[in-house]
């Protein structure tokens, strides 16, 4: 997992927002090219990652002041061999 800031200008102003495309997506892929944040100018900007990812806590306004626009958060699949139980009946007097 790893958090993800709004872009900001050298004041520490958030200069971005949320794609709208983005918006409301959360556990959803995002892959290489899809949009991100949509500048105050109009101006979209990208994901640019090798892989994946699936992102979650999207624009959550509880999450502003810790400067988190979102975490990135990846697919992992587990696998485990069966295990047998034997369950006894007991019974109760």
């Amino acid at each position: 997992m790893e958090k993800v800031d709004y872009p900001r200008n050298k004041n520490g102003e958030i200069i971005a927002i949320i794609h709208p495309k983005l918006q409301d997506q959360d556990w959803q892929p995002l892959n290489t090219g899809d949009p991100l944040f949509l500048t105050l100018d109009g101006e979209v900007i990208a994901y640019k990652g090798d892989c994946t990812v699936y992102p979650t806590f999207i624009n959550e306004a509880a999450y502003y002041e810790k400067k988190q626009a979102f975490v990135k958060t990846v697919k992992v699949k587990l696998t485990a061999n069966h295990i047998r139980s034997s369950a006894q009946n007991q019974s109760t007097p």
